[in-house]
């Protein structure tokens, strides 16, 4: 089958950035509790940070429910802080709770929208990732060097970051057999697909293989250096408290304490 080790990859990149994705959130989540040491702030500095994430998935989600012929309404800030479905924007109200198959067309939906716009973003790392594939290292940092002069090249990367945080799927169960097992047929029915029909047919899958394989490696490399940079401040944090301050029991605040205060 052609190309089947290139659809291979792709999966694979897609598993392990769904299950990253999810480590992301949950290293956020402590990083701003361990800034503020405090429930509801800690919530409120992760919405910050991920807004335009937010944003584009409230209107995404809006649209789709108006498709789906449901009822919904914006609920405001302080509104949105309590948790709610991992698959719902935290400012839309429905007026009834979803069945199964709904929220999982609102999950597709949002995922799909979420990765077209971070292919767009990436466009213009296709030179880098293309002298990256081919091993030519030389091309690699020229096309680097050329990225990072970019205009916007830091806005485009925070805004793919919150895009993926908040629009693409996320579970911690990604990576056990099942999801591997499901992407290596998927990988076997697309190789086959590339078989069949017209040259014309054959590019327009290699195209789109590509830009989903830029993709998804922007994702990843995105994922993998938060995850490792928190690790760092982590470590530098905890050496800092060890060896230049005196040892507290203090812990984060939380709703429990925050009531007992206010009594």
């Amino acid at each position: 089958m052609p190309n089947l080790p290139d659809w291979i990859a792709l999966i694979a990149l897609v598993i392990l950035s769904i299950r990253l994705n999810w480590e992301v959130s949950q290293r956020l989540r402590r990083f701003c509790l361990w800034l503020l040491r405090h429930e509801k702030g800690a919530a409120t500095l992760q919405l910050a940070l991920t807004l335009p994430g937010v944003l584009i998935q409230t209107l995404v989600q809006w649209l789709l429910a108006s498709v789906m012929n449901e009822r919904v309404s914006l609920q405001g800030w302080r509104a949105s802080l309590p948790e709610t479905e991992p698959w719902r924007s935290p400012f839309i109200r429905l007026t009834r709770e979803l069945p199964k198959r709904k929220q999982w067309w609102l999950g597709i939906g949002q995922g799909l929208a979420g990765f077209a716009l971070i292919s767009w973003i990436t466009a213009d790392s296709h030179a880098f990732f293309q002298s990256l594939f081919q091993g030519d290292w030389a091309a690699t940092w020229i096309a680097w060097r050329q990225l990072l002069a970019t205009p916007g090249f830091w806005l485009w990367v925070y805004l793919t970051f919150s895009i993926s945080l908040i629009l693409l799927p996320a579970h911690p169960l990604a990576t056990r057999p099942r999801p591997w097992l499901i992407g290596f047929g998927i990988a076997l029915l697309s190789s086959a697909l590339n078989g069949l029909g017209s040259a014309n047919w054959l590019a327009w899958l290699t195209a789109l293989r590509e830009s989903m394989t830029r993709g998804w490696l922007g994702i990843l490399l995105l994922q993998a250096s938060f995850l490792a940079s928190y690790a760092l401040i982590r470590r530098i944090s905890h050496l800092s408290s060890r060896f230049l301050l005196p040892q507290t029991n203090d812990q984060p605040e939380t709703e429990s304490d925050q009531s007992g205060h206010q009594r």
